[in-house]
């Protein structure tokens, strides 16, 4: 991998990973340290008739405004997650691991007719919070969009630990003329809804969807002396 990278930096190349038919993404966030990239990337391979695997690389598409925004867009981690289908491929761009970012972003790109991938639509969090890195999970099913918004337990403002977003394709929205991926709900779950003695932490750290199911990961750790369990929804 990686041959054809041009203006791409892919440090950490395979941090993320996701497939579909006759397509395979790979994620090279490139976290923001002294020995990384700030860019971060997705490698694109495509297997070909001739048995053989043409490579495209979509780098983190800038922020438009002033000097603030480019900041901002260098402490987030474009391709730390990755979903596809036929379609669509979704790339996670969660705040930097050194929570410099106040907010993370979700990029979506659509294939053209001559297999090139274009970005279709943006996405932030409608209800972010400071200690939350929108982006850091994703999944995909056809028509549904499962984002999480991942605590990194910085504060008190850290609890409940996490949400997901979840969003549906409207085929019906023409504001572009092709649909759009819009809000359809926001799942929870406050501690005083577990049984006793289960602690939540990091909720929608795992993602999965369906046509009629969704599942949610929630593991913990031993901090704060919360023993080792966790819970999935």
């Amino acid at each position: 991998g990686a041959e054809n990278r041009a203006s791409t930096n892919p440090a950490l190349f395979g941090y993320a990973v996701a497939a579909s038919g006759a397509h395979v993404v790979i994620g090279a966030p490139g976290f923001r340290s002294a020995k990384d990239s700030r860019t971060g990337a997705i490698g694109i391979y495509h297997y070909q008739e001739d048995d053989e695997w043409s490579e495209q690389w979509i780098a983190k598409p800038p922020l438009q405004g002033g000097v603030s925004d480019v900041a901002q867009n260098e402490s987030v981690d474009f391709g730390s997650t990755v979903a596809l289908d036929e379609r669509f491929i979704v790339v996670g761009s969660p705040r930097d691991s050194q929570g410099q970012a106040q907010q993370g972003r979700v990029y979506i790109f659509e294939k053209k007719q001559d297999g090139s991938w274009e970005l279709f639509q943006e996405i932030v969090d409608l209800e972010a919070k400071p200690t939350e890195q929108f982006g850091y999970r994703v999944a995909l099913f056809r028509q549904w969009l499962l984002i999480t918004s991942y605590s990194t337990r910085l504060g008190e403002e850290s609890i409940p630990h996490g949400h997901v977003s979840i969003y549906r394709f409207d085929e019906q929205e023409t504001a572009n003329g092709i649909g759009q991926w819009k809000f359809h709900q926001r799942l929870s779950v406050e501690n005083d809804e577990l049984r006793p003695g289960l602690k939540l932490e990091r909720f929608g750290y795992g993602l999965a969807v369906t046509e009629n199911f969704l599942a949610v990961g929630a593991p913990t750790t031993s901090q704060n002396g919360i023993l080792h369990h966790g819970a999935v929804f």
